[in-house]
């Protein structure tokens, strides 16, 4: 449609706040019944704008691998040495970085999923209430349902957003990679491995890097 009467759609990202001034002159230059057309945000490291870093497409339980690649490289960045510009012991850390991953996702996905629960997501109360879906199944099933499982019956019924924020309590989450990093399988593959330079031990500093990493950035 013409800019006359609805803006193109159009989204961007600033390290900075030149986007902003962006928004202020196109806001500025619409009506007042069209302003709600350009919005602009700051992001602020609060738990207002926290954002998992460990979600994935709707409807998917393990990430693809732009997804995962992503994930990756967000987990190393937290990971490194601030002398070196670069993550001790790369080629390790990736590889246990990688294996947590997986194991999060697995054990999120299969071996013990999280447990959906009345009052943790009213939106998703609501929706499971309006869709009649509460009374399809009995009291005992609901009891020991998924967040998974919630949230594909409320996308098969139409339920998109309400599905979404089911999503969210179902992917793992940064604060889950520490357990992995503990994991008897992780301690006995790598447990040895001293990081590069130091005679820390490589696992503990990575698991210093995830609490020092959920600590400080409240939007993951």
């Amino acid at each position: 449609s013409s800019a006359q009467q609805r803006l193109p759609f159009m989204a961007g990202v600033d390290k900075g706040f030149s986007m902003q001034g962006q928004v202020a002159l196109l806001r500025d230059s619409l009506p007042p019944e069209r302003k709600d057309e350009v919005v602009g945000i700051v992001l602020q490291n609060s738990p207002k704008h926290c954002r998992n870093l460990f979600d994935i497409q709707l409807g998917a339980r393990f990430p693809i691998a732009p997804e995962r690649n992503w994930i990756i490289s967000m987990l190393t960045a937290m990971c490194i040495d601030p002398s070196t510009g670069n993550p001790p012991n790369e080629r390790d850390t990736r590889q246990i970085l990688d294996r947590v991953i997986s194991m999060a996702y697995t054990a999120n996905a299969e071996k013990s999923p999280r447990r959906w629960g009345r009052g943790v997501v009213p939106e998703v109360d609501t929706a499971l209430d309006k869709s009649g879906l509460i009374e399809r199944y009995p009291a005992h099933w609901w009891d020991s349902s998924t967040w998974y499982e919630v949230r594909d019956l409320l996308f098969e019924a139409g339920f998109v957003k309400e599905a979404q924020l089911a999503q969210f309590e179902a992917v793992p989450e940064l604060a889950d990679m520490t357990t992995f990093l503990n994991h008897e399988d992780v301690q006995s593959a790598y447990g040895r491995v001293q990081r590069d330079g130091s005679q820390e031990l490589l696992l503990e500093y990575l698991h210093r890097c995830m609490t020092d990493a959920c600590r400080e950035f409240k939007m993951l």
